[in-house]
């Protein structure tokens, strides 16, 4: 399974490695926006877990998890994993399921407002993997009255190709 995986993940224009093929293969050229891993094959994971305690610690730890945190709170543990072990880490008592964490990721100019995230768009450029770098922008307006006070400010961050079509 993870074979598949890793196959089907690799970067665009990249050609796709088999472990079995080369197991010398440096595995961190896999790497992208949704996964990391090292060039060991070591996999970065969210391990979620019914609960945190001492013994789920100490089972995935001796299992092959490379620890680095964890919280109680969201029952999760965070820690760096070979992609053999994966079967074994789901096999643990206690463990509901294995997940990449969920990186952050910019996507913006320097301002974002609250709207980016109450529309979602910030999870739709991730899910997507667009910027929107080339796009062009049409804007409805009553007037660029302030015009001068924006361009002034020290969050312009507008590219200088904009075009004002001024009481059309």
């Amino acid at each position: 399974m993870m074979e598949l995986y890793l196959t089907a993940y690799a970067k665009p224009g990249k050609q796709s490695k088999s472990v079995s093929e080369n197991p010398a293969a440096d595995l961190s050229e896999l790497s992208n926006w949704s996964l990391r891993i090292n060039q060991n094959g070591d996999l970065h994971v969210y391990v979620h877990v019914d609960q945190v305690n001492d013994s789920i610690i100490k089972n995935l730890h001796e299992a092959g998890l490379s620890l680095e945190n964890s919280n109680a709170k969201m029952r999760v543990v965070q820690g760096w994993v070979n992609y053999t072990l994966l079967d074994i880490i789901a096999e643990i008592q206690g463990v509901r399921h294995i997940t990449p964490p969920a990186y952050a990721m910019t996507n913006s100019g320097s301002i974002t407002t609250e709207g980016d995230a109450i529309l979602e768009s910030d999870d739709l450029r991730s899910t997507l993997s667009v910027t929107g770098n080339g796009v062009k922008i049409g804007v409805i307006s009553d007037g660029v009255d302030h015009w001068t006070d924006v361009k002034a400010s020290p969050y312009y961050d507008l590219p200088n190709s904009r075009k004002f079509f001024i009481d059309c």
